[in-house]
């Protein structure tokens, strides 16, 4: 893959204009969700590639964990 640099620009809400060359090599259009995070190097911006889910467990009651007594 050739590095080709571009410049980009913010708006006064914050807002980054991804250049057109880059939208079409990877794919972003209208809705395509990403991820920001801080790193040593400044700010990396990736493709969010799989939901994030919240996942709650919880323990079984003491019916289910337990065998049921043969009658």
């Amino acid at each position: 893959m050739i590095t080709k640099t571009d410049s980009v620009w913010f708006t006064t809400k914050g807002q980054v204009v991804i250049p057109a060359w880059l939208r079409k090599q990877f794919h972003i259009e209208d809705g395509t969700k990403a991820v920001v995070q801080a790193t040593p190097e400044g700010i990396l911006i990736a493709e969010r590639k799989r939901k994030f889910l919240s996942i709650t467990s919880s323990t079984p009651s003491a019916a289910s964990a337990s065998p049921k007594a043969a009658a």
